[in-house]
């Protein structure tokens, strides 16, 4: 299919969507290809992450926003940043003491 002139997008005969010819998406004006890749790649691990969370049975870090997951034991979690976490309600503390003190005082155990 030939285009001419200066346009940008072209409308498909078939579904009448507008696609950008640079690049062959879906069109996105006022963004240049390069940004709506970035855009459209953090949108997707996004998606992936989500699914994986649910699937792994994962949460973040409410301080670092790192992945964590508990495996077995306790509901206390200590992140790769130190961060100990409530595995509960994602409360983030300093030191296992103030967590403990959180777990027992707030859920009635460990």
């Amino acid at each position: 299919m030939a285009f001419g002139g200066n346009k940008q997008s072209f409308n498909c005969p078939s579904c009448l969507a507008s696609v950008f010819i640079a690049c062959r998406n879906i069109s996105h004006e006022r963004m240049t290809c390069q940004v709506r890749n970035l855009v459209h790649d953090v949108v997707e691990q996004g998606c992936r992450d989500e699914e994986w969370t649910s699937t792994a049975g994962a949460k973040k870090c409410s301080r670092c926003q790192v992945f964590i997951q508990k495996i077995d034991g306790c509901n206390r979690i200590q992140c790769h940043y130190g961060a100990h976490i409530c595995w509960i309600c994602l409360a983030a503390f300093n030191d296992s003491g103030t967590t403990y003190s959180h777990l027992s005082g707030s859920w009635g155990s460990f």
